[in-house]
């Protein structure tokens, strides 16, 4: 073992840190309406309800994407193929784009909408916007990269939401713990919701699906720093 006393390494170090820290995050929003329960009928929806718009007003502010300077979790800012306008917010340091898929444009010719899903089903996080008394069919959201799913329900004077959250199995529990199941369409109760979701998203990458590639990623950087830093000249041995 040898002590590396490039003047850098330090710095490099806290580099690496700092690129394992997500400050950017897109989350998937779907909405069914009260006679829906599975993710294939929330793709193929044309409309809007008046209670998801609500919700989405809530959840985030809506911005023109054609020309967005801040994070755009891959919609196109330049040539609307992905939709003239989407929702962002932002919790503490962290930056959100929501994916909605009522909002990315509709092709009739495909049942599938292979476009809405290229984006949701690459979203380790899901709301998922039930409106009426019907059971969100969780079985039907099989993308490999979901991990976390967020029911949310609009209550009857459309004042409040009662709010759950399904994780797949092996992801840690993760913080605010004394989650409530009922929130008041208030700004504390939308941050509340954010930190909540931006948690269960840095949950799912410990998990077995994304631990493995982390690794593999963090391991690469180092071995960068060890090429950079490695060879200088004032390396001193360590006597074991």
């Amino acid at each position: 073992m040898r002590a590396c006393q490039h003047p850098d390494l330090v710095k490099e170090l806290v580099h690496i840190e700092e690129r394992q820290i997500v400050r950017s995050h897109k989350i998937g929003v779907i909405h069914l309406f009260s006679d829906q329960t599975t993710e294939q009928q929330a793709l193929a929806n044309e409309t809007v309800s008046p209670a998801f718009s609500e919700f989405l007003h809530w959840l985030g502010d809506p911005v023109r994407l054609q020309g967005w300077q801040g994070y755009r979790g891959g919609l196109d800012v330049k040539g609307d193929t992905t939709g003239k306008e989407s929702f962002v917010a932002s919790w503490r340091s962290n930056q959100i784009m929501f994916h909605c898929a009522s909002l990315i444009p509709f092709n009739p010719r495909d049942r599938q909408q292979i476009e809405r899903r290229r984006f949701i089903g690459n979203d380790i996080v899901v709301i998922v916007f039930q409106e009426g008394d019907g059971e969100v069919d969780l079985s039907t959201i099989r993308s490999k990269q979901t991990h976390i799913v967020c029911i949310v329900r609009p209550q009857p004077e459309h004042t409040a939401y009662r709010i759950a959250i399904a994780a797949k199995e092996g992801i840690s529990n993760f913080a605010p713990f004394d989650f409530p199941s009922l929130f008041e369409r208030t700004r504390e109760s939308r941050d509340l919701l954010l930190w909540k979701l931006i948690n269960g998203e840095r949950a799912a990458y410990r998990a077995e699906a994304f631990a493995n590639q982390i690794l593999r990623t963090r391991e690469a950087l180092l071995q960068e720093v060890i090429e950079r830093c490695g060879g200088y000249s004032e390396l001193k041995r360590y006597n074991a």
